[in-house]
């Protein structure tokens, strides 16, 4: 067994309300650990904490983002809520798809 995710068929797109209940659920996940690192760091180093937050929170979103697509077919907000990331073939993306996903959030958020 090489771990990966079964082979799914797409019967229906999540909506924007799920969507977001995932996202909202992962940014929970990610905040508790990051502010305690962040903060952490500050405090020893006496560095800006929004300084050290922000470059955390993009090498945290570049690993646990794309690590979580193409491992499990999804980041742990939408396993919570009951979604999967797949390619076109209805397989969980490659690392290179998953990448690219990532970056596409950030010019949607531009």
């Amino acid at each position: 067994m090489s771990g990966s995710p079964p082979s799914l068929s797409v019967d229906t797109m999540a909506g924007f309300g799920t969507r977001l209940a995932a996202w909202v659920l992962d940014l929970i996940i990610t905040v508790i650990p990051i502010s305690i690192v962040g903060g952490s760091i500050a405090s020893v180093t006496g560095a800006d904490s929004g300084t050290i937050n922000s470059w955390l929170w993009l090498v945290a979103g570049l690993f646990y983002l794309p690590w979580f697509w193409h491992r499990f077919g999804a980041t742990p907000g939408k396993m919570l809520v009951g979604l999967r990331v797949i390619s076109t073939d209805g397989n969980a993306p490659t690392i290179g798809q998953s990448i690219a996903r990532y970056f596409g959030y950030w010019i949607s958020f531009i």
